[in-house]
């Protein structure tokens, strides 16, 4: 594998997939449309919260599901099920891009959570940052 989309997870609401993270989703499948050619892969990223007593399910699990129904092949789609915040995010999907040769990847999130992301990249190959 060489080149990856990681979508960033959002907390959940009743195990459904909020406004904030479908919006993550649409860019990160307009993305992996974009860059058909190049054969991206997806990760998506995010584990149970602790604190969200009302979910039962991982956000990337639903992620996961999300991609598949709007037509992105199981077997391009990756999942982090561990992370609980966004330098987990990073960490873990740094922790896979080594073990699967990454060499061009993508982190979508939103706006604001790009400060907090750009700090825990210690990583020169971004190419975009949605």
């Amino acid at each position: 594998m060489y080149n990856l989309i990681i979508i960033l997870g959002y907390r959940l609401k009743n195990n459904k997939i909020t406004k904030k993270l479908e919006n993550r989703l649409k860019e990160g499948l307009s993305l992996y449309h974009k860059f058909a050619k190049q054969r991206y892969s997806i990760l998506v990223s995010g584990g149970k919260v602790r604190d969200n007593k009302n979910t039962t399910v991982t956000e990337s699990s639903v992620m996961k599901k999300w991609l598949i129904d709007h037509g992105v092949p199981k077997e391009r789609i990756y999942t982090e099920s561990r992370s609980q915040n966004t330098e987990q995010n990073i960490r873990y999907a740094n922790n896979f891009m080594e073990r699967n040769n990454v060499k061009n990847y993508i982190i979508v999130s939103c706006h604001n959570h790009l400060i907090r992301i750009k700090k825990y990249i210690k990583n020169e190959k971004i190419i975009e940052i949605k």
